[in-house]
């Protein structure tokens, strides 16, 4: 599948024995939107994500990719299906260059077993989108540098060209500015606004300065329920947001 889609979340409930972890959650987010979820520590947005990759299967609800339904489908079916993932903590190996893992990122969504494993580099064509992707993401000069060897910053950039060079409709960003360097989440910042409007992207971020300069809307979790949903100046004004990041930080 190619091109842009919308994401659709109908009432998401997720239970952990007696704590609900997801209470009803719906919105629609548009194709191409950046919708940015934020909330205390805590309020649900990890297992919302999850749910959306399928790691995790709601108790009730739906989630649809355009108008296809994906709420039974597994991890890899959501992959093929154009739904990407970053993590907040990169999942790279580290034997690899940057190079080899972009290739096994894109060959990874391959309906075919044969063409998985395939030599890694011996198709011209995949090597030539791969190149391309670590170009985007700011890696064309460390294509034959083993992953052991980046740093923190330039790791999550490898997992964002990872997830892009399968050209995802829709991507889930969890925290990609976690533990970075001003100077690195200065680059990563840039990236994603580079990328505003080629794919739908749902993004989880606690530097509020960022959620605020690129979201085009804001989802508020607390307790598991999205309690508002919003332009930067509505949730910045909205006072059941402010009470409920009260003695947590400051939205401003």
């Amino acid at each position: 599948m190619s091109g842009i889609a919308s994401l659709e979340l109908r009432g998401l409930v997720k239970r952990f024995g007696g704590l609900l972890a997801t209470d009803h959650v719906s919105v629609t987010i548009a194709e191409g939107e950046l919708f940015a979820l934020i909330g205390p520590n805590g309020a649900g947005k990890s297992t919302l994500i999850g749910q959306i990759a399928g790691e995790l299967m709601p108790d009730e609800g739906e989630i649809l990719i355009g108008d296809q339904s994906i709420t039974g489908w597994g991890v890899v079916a959501r992959a093929r299906s154009g739904l990407g993932r970053t993590f907040q903590i990169a999942q790279t190996i580290d034997a690899f260059t940057t190079l080899e893992s972009v290739v096994l990122s894109r060959r990874s969504g391959s309906l075919s077993p044969t063409g998985f494993f395939a030599p890694l580099l011996g198709d011209k064509e995949i090597l030539d989108i791969a190149r391309e992707t670590l170009n985007v993401v700011g890696l064309g000069e460390l294509t034959q540098l083993r992953v052991d060897r980046l740093s923190h910053g330039e790791r999550k950039q490898l997992e964002l060209a990872m997830a892009l060079v399968r050209q995802p409709r829709v991507l889930l960003l969890d925290e990609p500015m976690a533990g970075m360097s001003p100077g690195e989440s200065e680059t990563m910042a840039q990236l994603l606004s580079e990328l505003r409007g080629k794919c739908t992207i749902v993004l989880i971020e606690h530097d509020m300065d960022v959620v605020f300069k690129l979201a085009d809307r804001i989802g508020v979790l607390a307790s598991g329920a999205l309690i508002a949903i919003g332009s930067a100046d509505d949730i910045r004004n909205n006072p059941l947001v402010r009470a409920s990041y009260l003695g947590e930080e400051e939205i401003t």
